[in-house]
């Protein structure tokens, strides 16, 4: 378990490998790829692999519990809520693995978050084809610095590239999910302007190339999918 401090704020960062978060108590603000939520006790929040958020916490401290998540590929629901957190805390003392499934089993999704411009915009930015930043910010009638700006403050990136690692990500799950499509058609799905792009955004949000990735899914199963 994990205590967070009273209106303390957790910098944006990235984890490789999933996990569940179980709020024991208080609650704090996180802000990620999934969108921006409020959350206290009895909330659980789900990040996939390669997810990256911040947090903020509030006027009291918050108590959490991290659950680590198998890597594979389910596909998960990002927020949800739990009756008994401390049935799960006592289980993840004896067994984590346990614990993951009996979270999983007894999660009730819940799909609430935050409804404030910046958040819209992560919303679009997370689209299969997501719109020009400047368009965006026309058709909502704010300039395009200001809600730059706006977006910096609540998720503590840019939208710019914001917009980049959501790509990456969206190509990541393809190479590992459609093994029989080439990694240039999925470059081109993607939005990306070749394989080389591809290559290096899935490396660089990854720490893996494409066919490294294509190689682990082949070995975890033939029915590999990701959340």
């Amino acid at each position: 378990m994990s205590r967070l401090g009273a209106l303390a704020t957790i910098r944006r960062h990235r984890h490789r490998a999933p996990y569940a978060t179980i709020v024991l108590s208080g609650g704090y603000e996180e802000a990620g790829e999934s969108g921006r939520h409020e959350v206290q006790a009895g909330d659980v929040l789900i990040h996939p692999p390669f997810s990256a958020h911040c947090d903020r916490i509030l006027r009291c401290s918050a108590e959490v519990l991290d659950i680590p998540l198998p890597m594979d590929g389910q596909d998960w629901p990002r927020r949800g809520r739990v009756a008994d957190p401390d049935r799960l805390v006592r289980l993840a003392e004896r067994d984590e693995s346990l614990a993951a499934q009996m979270l999983l089993a007894v999660l009730v999704p819940d799909e609430s978050r935050c409804d404030d411009l910046p958040d819209r915009l992560a919303r679009d930015l997370d689209m299969a084809r997501p719109p020009a930043i400047a368009a965006w910010a026309d058709r909502n009638g704010i300039a395009r610095e200001t809600l730059t700006r706006q977006f910096r403050q609540l998720y503590d990136v840019a939208p710019a590239h914001f917009r980049v690692e959501l790509r990456a990500r969206r190509a990541w799950r393809t190479i590992v999910q459609e093994r029989r499509s080439t990694l240039a058609d999925i470059a081109s799905a993607c939005g990306y302007a070749d394989q080389p792009q591809l290559t290096r955004e899935v490396r660089a949000l990854t720490g893996s190339p494409p066919g490294t990735w294509r190689k682990y899914a082949t070995s975890r199963s033939h029915s590999f999918k990701t959340g």
